[in-house]
């Protein structure tokens, strides 16, 4: 911990803070990335009511790696689940009502789509 910027005796790895340094270690297999991230990302679609609109998303997401995509503000009239053809699932949520604001949904990668429950519900709170 710090107090008034001098360090009061707890070691930074007990704090699990770690001094970065510019040269790679091998060794320290807290800096090392084996590989196992889990790759989430988040997208303003600003509207995706429209097929053409959700077919630019997918062009889009087959440039960058992701497992999955957050999506806000799809403005869809109802909730729509989508499987596309190269196995991507597209899960749009519908928009606040009377108002032309909100939907959230995700795109979830190929890689794992099988342990996604599609029983939840996606719609915006009210």
């Amino acid at each position: 911990m710090t107090s008034g910027g001098e360090t009061t005796g707890e070691r930074l790895e007990n704090l699990g803070l770690c001094r970065a340094s510019l040269e790679p270690d091998l060794t320290n297999k807290r800096t090392r990335r084996n590989g196992d991230c889990f790759l989430l990302c988040t997208y303003n679609a600003r509207t995706l009511s429209t097929d053409a609109e959700l077919h630019t998303l997918a062009v889009a997401a087959d440039r960058i790696k992701f497992h999955v995509i957050a999506l806000q503000g799809t403005k869809i009239k109802k909730t729509d689940i989508r499987q596309l053809n190269n196995g991507t699932l597209v899960i749009r949520g519908k928009k606040v009502p009377s108002r032309n604001v909100g939907g959230v949904g995700l795109v979830v990668h190929p890689s794992i789509v099988n342990p996604v429950d599609l029983s939840s519900d996606t719609s915006t709170p009210e």
